[in-house]
């Protein structure tokens, strides 16, 4: 299927770190006197993508490997943010949600804080550049809890300036802390948006308690709800919004079968809404056109995945008014009842 097919696509689940150009890492490593095995951009590619579905472990290896490179190093962060919307516009994506744990591209020298204002400055300069638009999702990690009312006030000071929702990263093999849970509350209360990574490696539990416990409004993967009936039967009178990742999914080893029977196929069948995104593009090798291409492999029509990008833009975290103008922008692009 032509990427051309679609000439303005929404993205809800990508991670910026995750986003990251071999270039960009391997010239920051230079700048600031970090010897690498690697000795080319080429030989560092290769380190930092999983391109063999290694499963979630290897993925956190790669993951390990590369963020001493770039944490609280002020110009590589911001390249990176720079570089992703380069590469966002090369691909058509006319609106994108990135997230970022700004606490673990932070250092003593550099706050959290700082780091958001460095994302958010120059998705806005890059934006304008590429006449697209990018909002920022914060993330709390389940493995560091005490973050989490610090990630609440970032976004909280920061959602008229490019915030739009905090997120929760990180293993599900076990309930997410309190402090977390708690937190996410108080988002609910204070009008922050919510999404959970919940149901990509965990079971249907993590799914219920994104939703019930945490008021998540989008749930990151949430492939094993289908195992649970009257949960998946909650997302959908609920109008979850699940934001599903494709090739991500095979890398990981969330899923292990025929991608004719991967649940994004039962969601598409029970009219669920959903989307398709990258989750992490360089680190499986991938972009958006790749996971288009996996839904067509799965059975998606044209008009099925247009389909999503419309359930992506509905499902936005933008207020109703920049969300109505997303809407008439796509509808503009892809005449007919989406």
């Amino acid at each position: 299927m032509d990427s051309n097919n679609f000439p303005a696509k929404v993205e809800l689940h990508v991670h910026l770190d995750g986003a990251i150009r071999p270039e960009t890492l391997f010239e920051t490593a230079k700048r600031r006197n970090i010897e690498l095995k690697e000795k080319t951009v080429e030989e560092l590619r290769e380190r930092v993508t999983e391109s063999k579905n290694e499963g979630l472990g290897a993925m956190l290896d790669i993951f390990g490997y590369f963020l001493p490179i770039i944490k609280g190093d002020k110009q590589a962060i911001a390249q990176i943010a720079k570089d992703f919307c380069e590469d966002s516009a090369k691909q058509n994506i006319y609106y994108a949600e990135v997230r970022f744990a700004p606490h673990i591209l932070a250092d003593e020298n550099l706050s959290a804080r700082d780091v958001v204002k460095i994302v958010l400055d120059a998705l806005k300069t890059s934006c304008a550049e590429h006449k697209i638009i990018i909002k920022a999702i914060l993330c709390c990690m389940r493995n560091i809890p005490k973050i989490a009312k610090d990630v609440l006030q970032l976004c909280n000071e920061f959602k008229n300036d490019g915030v739009v929702g905090i997120d929760v990263a990180g293993a599900e093999f076990f309930p997410t802390p309190t402090e977390i849970r708690d937190v996410f509350k108080e988002a609910h209360k204070l009008g922050i948006h919510r999404t959970a990574h919940a149901g990509e490696i965990g079971g249907p539990p993590n799914v219920k308690e994104a939703v019930d416990d945490m008021f998540a409004e989008r749930v990151g993967h949430g492939y094993h709800v289908i195992e649970d009936d009257h949960l998946y039967k909650q997302i959908r009178n609920d109008n979850i919004h699940l934001e599903t990742c494709l090739v991500s999914s095979f890398r990981t080893q969330a899923f292990l079968g025929e991608i004719q029977n991967h649940p994004v196929t039962t969601f598409l069948k029970d009219d669920a809404n959903f989307s398709l995104n990258t989750d992490d593009p360089t680190v499986f090798a991938t972009c958006l056109h790749n996971d288009y291409a996996m839904a067509e492999k799965a059975g998606f029509s044209k008009d099925q995945i247009i389909k999503t990008i419309f359930n992506a833009a509905r499902s936005s975290f933008l207020p109703k008014a920049e969300q109505k103008d997303l809407l008439n922008h796509l509808k503009k692009i892809y005449p007919g009842d989406y």
